[in-house]
């Protein structure tokens, strides 16, 4: 984003769109922590402090973290996704086996204008930002570039 911004706006453009990555990565990865540290808590009954279960899941965070390129991008999304669907499977099961009494089920149901939109157009946008060539950046190999500036253009050969 730094590149962009001093492409885009100079140095001062670099330096705001340089922080504000860094700032988004600092929250980002406080959110993941603090999923994190719910989750072991919730597993656990919390019976451990919170802090420990906070460092408990830096660890693999920071571990996942430490290669800084995008080779082995692929094999941590395909990791995401088995524990995204794993999750969810295990979730309907324990929703199977432990019914809510008195709850009943229905495949449509009556709604509003605002609501139907709100719930069509939530998943739309939380995904919107995602461009279809960022599917394969996994694969691209980054280096760095140098930007010139062209002043003057020649030509070798003469009209005849």
């Amino acid at each position: 984003m730094g590149d962009a911004g001093f492409i885009l706006f100079g140095r001062f453009g670099r330096e705001l769109l340089s922080l504000g990555t860094v700032i988004f990565a600092v929250f980002a990865t406080g959110g993941q922590l603090l999923a994190g540290q719910i989750a072991l808590a919730s597993l656990s009954d919390s019976k451990l402090c919170l802090m420990l279960y906070t460092g408990i899941f830096a660890v693999p965070t920071l571990l996942c973290a430490l290669p800084r390129t995008l080779d082995r991008l692929t094999w941590l999304s395909v990791a995401s996704v088995i524990c995204i669907i794993v999750s969810g499977v295990v979730g309907m099961v324990g929703a199977g086996i432990n019914p809510t009494e008195g709850r009943t089920l229905s495949v449509t149901v009556p709604t509003d204008f605002v609501t139907a939109f709100i719930s069509i157009t939530n998943p739309v946008f939380s995904y919107a930002g995602e461009s279809p060539s960022a599917k394969n950046s996994h694969s691209r190999r980054f280096t760095d570039v140098t930007v010139t500036k062209v002043t003057s253009c020649s030509s070798s050969s003469s009209p005849k």
